[in-house]
């Protein structure tokens, strides 16, 4: 990367929140697009767009989601305050929504409003960190090359962790499974958790689950792998859904952070053996955690893919007392 693009890098690390709030009605105005013209127009225009700028326009496709909206983000906030079983130590939680979470929505409705709906159904109290909009784990630049500003922010992260959880009393729950394989690079003193992860452990045995009677597809993303939690991603699922399905053949989905905008070609090849397959099994929904990797899989399936959250939140009521 040249002086110029560290330039930008160094500046937008420390503007984080900026860059959220600029992206909010590009993100809005493409949503209102599509919905105009139709999904079979945006693929054309999407691709027409990309591929007479040389790809310098990213790829726009019907699955770019909507944005979160500053009150999406309220809504959470309040709704973990007020519920959940407030005083008890052991029920309280710290939720970090990655930054992309908290700036691409989902089918429906946001992750963050989804997580916090479950683990307030598990009776947790949820705290969010103070000025989230503005932390990251620093895999955005250290995808750029840039490691020293990739470790500052994740030393801010991690500070703010600290701070949110009284310095790693309480669990630390991150929604974005490669965000989390990072943060457990590079932090040392917290108890860090990703989503299937802490849903497994500590939230399926605290509500009621009526599995769905559908065919749900499972994504298992590389750093799910790399963490040795590929069969629990499953397993949640499995509780929730009377089928599922985990696709052959299909290993890492190749969006790759942002070459999935920028350079399509990757992503499509890596998931080309992904629709048939979905087709013959009757899947009417997917399910991963990472919401790049989840905009890819919609992309090439046919199906919306959301965030674990989101399916056993569907599935979840809270236990009478």
């Amino acid at each position: 990367m040249g002086v110029a693009g560290k330039t930008i890098g160094y500046w937008a690390g420390k503007n984080l929140a900026t860059i959220g709030k600029a992206l909010t009605p590009i993100l809005s105005v493409a949503h209102v697009a599509k919905t105009v013209i139709g999904d079979k127009a945006t693929r054309v225009l999407g691709k027409t767009m990309h591929y007479a700028s040389g790809g310098l326009v990213p790829l726009w496709t019907p699955s770019l989601p909507k944005p979160v909206t500053p009150k999406d983000i309220q809504t959470a906030k309040e709704y973990g305050a007020v519920h959940g079983l407030k005083g008890l130590q052991d029920k309280r939680v710290v939720y970090f929504p990655s930054c992309l979470n908290q700036r691409l929505s989902a089918p429906g409705q946001p992750l963050v409003n989804d997580m916090t709906e479950l683990l307030n159904k598990a009776g947790y109290e949820v705290i969010f960190p103070a000025n989230m909009e503005n932390l990251c784990c620093g895999t955005i630049w250290e995808s750029k090359g840039m490691p020293d500003e990739a470790q500052r922010k994740a030393a801010e992260l991690e500070l703010a962790l600290l701070k949110a959880s009284d310095n790693g009393r309480w669990p630390v729950l991150c929604d974005q499974s490669p965000c989390l394989h990072r943060m457990r690079h590079t932090m040392q003193h917290l108890h860090l958790y990703e989503p299937a992860e802490f849903i497994d452990k500590y939230v399926l045995s605290e509500v009621a689950i009526t599995p769905l009677d559908a065919c749900v597809a499972v994504h298992v993303t590389c750093s799910t792998k790399q963490m040795g939690l590929a069969d629990t991603i499953v397993r949640v699922a499995k509780a929730c859904a009377k089928n599922v399905l985990v696709p052959e053949e299909i290993g890492c989905c190749a969006f790759a952070g942002d070459k999935g905008f920028t350079e399509p070609e990757l992503n499509e090849w890596a998931l080309r053996k992904l629709k048939p397959q979905i087709d013959k099994a009757g899947a009417t929904m997917g399910v991963s955690n990472s919401r790049t990797c989840e905009i890819g899989l919609s992309t090439h399936s046919g199906i919306a893919y959301h965030g674990i959250a989101h399916l056993v939140n569907m599935c979840a009521s809270a236990r009478r007392k």
